[in-house]
C-alpha cells in the first residue's frame, strides 16, 4: 500500500511538473506575442519561436535567409542576440546539477539491450552550435561565451562526455564484466573530451571500452589507437587520464590507479601524471610490432635482429598478439554469432601460436634472470588466453549447428520412444477391456471408433511424419521464431544508427531464417 501510494504521488508530481512546464511555456509564447512581432520586424527574422529548458531558462530560437539557406541564431529574453544566425543547427543541452551515477541503455551485441551505469560529472545547461558555412562545431554557455570551438566530425552525446566521430556503441560481457564498446567511423580517429570541452583523448583513437560501475569496480576506460598504444581513465577521476603511449595497461583493485608497460619489454609501474613517458622504437623489429606488421617483426628477429637483447620478447609478444587476435575473433562469435562471422579459424594454430610464445618466454627467463618478473608476466598472459581459448573453443562446439542437430534428433528420438512406449500400453490396455468384455454393448463398440477416429485424425494432421521429425519440426520452428526476434532488434538498431555491420547483422539473420524454413521443408519432404 505505502509503494503504491509513493508510485502515486511520483505519478501526480511528474503530472504536476509537466503541466507547470507546458503552462509556463504557454503563457510565454501568449505574453511575448507583441515582443516576437517587433523582434521578427527588426531582425528581419524568417522565423522566431520560444524554447525553454527543463531548469526554465528560455530564449528566442530565431532564423534568417541568408542565400539559399536557412541559419538559425538565438535571442535571449531581452531582446539582444545571444548567437547571430550563422549556423545550420542550435542543440540545447539540460544540465546535470550533481556528479553521480546514471543509468543508460545500449544495445547488446547479443541482442536486446542492457542497463549500464555511468559517471557523469555536474554539467551547466549549454548550446551547442554548428557553422552554417564551415559545419565547425562550438560549445557555448547560455550568455554566449565559447568553451570549446573547432570541432568537427559528428557528437555523439554520452551524458556528461562528447564522442566524436562514433560509428556504433553496444554492450558486451568482457572478461565476466559488461563492457561499453565505442568504435570510431573508419574514415576518421575518435576524439573524447568533456561536456566544456576539456579533451580526454585527442583525434587519435579506433577504439573506446568502458567497465560498467558494479560493486568493487569504477568506470575505468581503455582507448586504443592504431599504433598499437592505449591509455586509460577513470570517468570519475579527471585526473587520472593516462596518454595513449603505452603497450599494456591494467587497473588496480580497489584504486583508482593504473599499471602501465611502455613496451613489451619493460615491467609493469604504477602510473603518476608527473611521467612524461613517451615509446620510440629503436630499431626495425620494434617498428613493425608498432606498426601491427607481427609477422614482419617475428622475421626480423629470426635473422638480422637476433642478437638483440630484446628479440625473444619481441618474437614471443608478436605471436601472442597473433593468437589473441583469433582468440578475440572466437570470442566475438561466440557470444553473437549473427553478427561476426568466424573466418580461418584454427583451434591447433592458436594453441600452438600461443604455447609457442610461452617456450620462447621460459628460454629467454632461463637466461636472463633479471628480467624474471618481466618474463613470468607475458607467460601468464598466454595461459589467460589459452584458458579462453578452450572456454570459446568448447562452447564453439557446443553451440555448432551439427551438435545442435544432433541434440534436437536424440531429443526426437526420445520423446518418439516415450510417446511409442505410452501408445504400446495403451494399445494393451484396449485389448485387455476387449478380451475382458467381448459382450460390450454399442456404447463401448463406440467409444473404441471414436479412440481409432481421433488416432486417425492426429496422424492425418502430422502429415504421417514421425514422432521425431515432428519434434525436430518444432525445434527448427523455435529457431525461425528466436531468429526472428533477433532479426527484429537488429533492425531496431540499424535505424537508429545505420551502419555497414548493422546492414550485414540484417542480412545474416536474414539468411539465417531462411535455412531454417528450409530444413523444414526438407524435413517434411523426408529428405
Amino acid at each position: 500500500m505505502q509503494a503504491k501510494l509513493i508510485f502515486l504521488i511520483l505519478l501526480f508530481w511528474g503530472m504536476w511538473c509537466s503541466s507547470i512546464y507546458a503552462q509556463s511555456l504557454s503563457s510565454l509564447k501568449r505574453e511575448n506575442k507583441q515582443t516576437m512581432k517587433e523582434l521578427k520586424v527588426k531582425y528581419g527574422l524568417s522565423s522566431i519561436k520560444i524554447e525553454m529548458g527543463d531548469n526554465g531558462f528560455w530564449y528566442y530560437l530565431v532564423s534568417q535567409k541568408k542565400g539559399n539557406q536557412k541559419c538559425y541564431g538565438v535571442i535571449s529574453k531581452n531582446g539582444n542576440f545571444i548567437f547571430e544566425c550563422e549556423y545550420e543547427d542550435i542543440i540545447y543541452i539540460n544540465g546535470i546539477y550533481k556528479d553521480g551515477y546514471v543509468n543508460y541503455t545500449f544495445n547488446s551485441m547479443s541482442g536486446g539491450t542492457d542497463e549500464f551505469k555511468l559517471y557523469n560529472h555536474m554539467m551547466l545547461d549549454h548550446f551547442i552550435l554548428e557553422k552554417a558555412d564551415t559545419h565547425e562545431k562550438l560549445i557555448c554557455t547560455c550568455d554566449g561565451k565559447i568553451l570549446k570551438s573547432g570541432i568537427q566530425g559528428q557528437i555523439t552525446y554520452l551524458g556528461s562526455w562528447l564522442l566524436i566521430n562514433t560509428k556504433e556503441i553496444y554492450t558486451r560481457q568482457l572478461d565476466g564484466v559488461l563492457k561499453l564498446i565505442i568504435v570510431n567511423n573508419e574514415s576518421k580517429n575518435m576524439r573524447f573530451m568533456t561536456w566544456n570541452g576539456i579533451e580526454i583523448f585527442n583525434d587519435e583513437m579506433f577504439l573506446m571500452i568502458i567497465a560498467n560501475k558494479a560493486s568493487g569496480n569504477f568506470n575505468n576506460v581503455f582507448a586504443f589507437n592504431n599504433q598499437n598504444r592505449m591509455g586509460a581513465i577513470y570517468l570519475e577521476d579527471l585526473n587520472s587520464i593516462v596518454p595513449i603511449e603505452y603497450s599494456e595497461i591494467r587497473t588496480i583493485s580497489g584504486k583508482r590507479e593504473f599499471e602501465v608497460k611502455l613496451h613489451p619489454a619493460d615491467k609493469f609501474h604504477v602510473y603518476n601524471k608527473t611521467m612524461n613517458e613517451k615509446f620510440i622504437p629503436k630499431n626495425p623489429g620494434e617498428q613493425f610490432y608498432v606498426e601491427r606488421k607481427y609477422e614482419d617483426c617475428i622475421k626480423y628477429y629470426a635473422t638480422e635482429g637476433v642478437a638483440d637483447a630484446d628479440s625473444k620478447l619481441y618474437s614471443a609478444s608478436a605471436l601472442k598478439t597473433i593468437a589473441i587476435l583469433k582468440v578475440i575473433q572466437l570470442q566475438n562469435h561466440v557470444q553473437a554469432p549473427s553478427a561476426n562471422q568466424l573466418k580461418d579459424y584454427n583451434y591447433n594454430e592458436i594453441k600452438s601460436l600461443l604455447n609457442d610464445a610461452k617456450t620462447i618466454l621460459e628460454s629467454a627467463m632461463s637466461q636472463d634472470t633479471l628480467r624474471t618478473k618481466v618474463y613470468q608476466e607475458n607467460i601468464n598472459n598466454c595461459d589467460v588466453y589459452l584458458d579462453l581459448l578452450e572456454t570459446y573453443h568448447a562452447q564453439l562446439k557446443e553451440n555448432s549447428f551439427g551438435n545442435q542437430l544432433l541434440k534436437s534428433i536424440l531429443a526426437g528420438i526420445s520423446e518418439g520412444l516415450k510417446q511409442a512406449a505410452v501408445k504400446s500400453i495403451n494399445a494393451s490396455s484396449l485389448n485387455i477391456g476387449k478380451n475382458s468384455h467381448s459382450t460390450a454393448n454399442d456404447d463401448g463398440r463406440h467409444n473404441s471408433s471414436t479412440s481409432n477416429s481421433t488416432g486417425s485424425s492426429n496422424s492425418s494432421n502430422s502429415g504421417g511424419l514421425s514422432d521425431g521429425v515432428q519434434n525436430r519440426i518444432r525445434q527448427v520452428e523455435k529457431n525461425i521464431a528466436n531468429e526472428t526476434e533477433y532479426l527484429q532488434h537488429a533492425q531496431k538498431r540499424y535505424n537508429s544508427n545505420p551502419t555497414s555491420a548493422g546492414k550485414r547483422e540484417i542480412e545474416a539473420h536474414k539468411r539465417a531464417i531462411e535455412g531454417y524454413r528450409k530444413q523444414i521443408e526438407d524435413l517434411k519432404s523426408g529428405r
